[in-house]
């Protein structure tokens, strides 16, 4: 622009000069004027900012998740199967732990005998000489109000075993004396040779005198030691 503004400005001198020259006969020595066309600035081109670096961003850290904690399944306890009760053998009755009334008493109630007496003092020395001369710990002896009834038991535990034999010889003479007619009427009789007589451990001796009967009531007493 400013350069077109100094060309303009030459041309008009120009101009003028040459109109002036026109009017006048000679010639006038004219000095030219080279219109100096002002220098161009030029643009200082303004600095270029450098871009300033741009800061990285801070990368933030990434949360790492907290890990959740495995929770491990509590484990189920095995229930210990419970053991066997361990069952005791029964102990085997001692000779001492035998209740000689109690085992009658049971055999009275079980065949139904009525009018029983039990057999002391002169009635035992009576029909069993010398048994009561004999010590003992236990002593039953049980017979029939009605003599023509056979129900007579006697069941003895000597304080010396050595003297259950002597009990035994004592009780079978007593069978026998009451087979042979002691018992007066002949179904008694043959009752009375039905009649057992035992002896066993630990002083035990005993008369069972119950007829037909009298075999499964020693085998019920023999039990009792078994």
């Amino acid at each position: 622009m400013k350069r077109l503004i100094a060309a303009a400005a030459a041309l008009a001198v120009l101009a003028s000069l040459v109109g002036c020259g026109a009017e006048s006969a000679e010639p006038v020595e004219t000095e030219t004027v080279i219109a100096t066309a002002a220098p161009t600035t030029e643009p200082t081109s303004a600095p270029t900012a450098e871009p300033e670096e741009t800061a990285e961003p801070t990368a933030e850290p990434t949360a790492e998740p907290t890990p959740v904690p495995t929770v491990e399944p509590t484990p189920v306890p095995t229930a210990e199967p419970a053991p066997a009760p361990t069952i005791e053998p029964t102990a085997e009755p001692t000779p001492e732990a035998v209740d000689l009334l109690a085992f009658y008493l049971s055999i009275e109630e079980e065949y139904g005998l009525n009018g029983q007496m039990a057999l002391e003092g002169d009635y035992l020395d009576g029909f069993f000489p010398g048994l009561a001369d004999i010590e003992t710990v236990q002593l039953v002896a049980y017979t029939s109000m009605i003599g023509s009834v056979v129900s007579e038991f006697v069941f003895v535990q000597c304080a010396d075993s050595a003297d259950a034999e002597t009990v035994a010889a004592i009780l079978q003479a007593r069978a026998d004396a009451q087979a042979e007619g002691g018992a007066w009427y002949p179904a008694s009789m043959a009752d009375w040779e039905k009649t057992v007589v035992l002896t066993g451990e630990g002083g035990f001796a005993a008369m069972i005198a119950l007829g037909d009967d009298s075999d499964a009531v020693a085998e019920k007493y023999l039990a009792l030691f078994e």
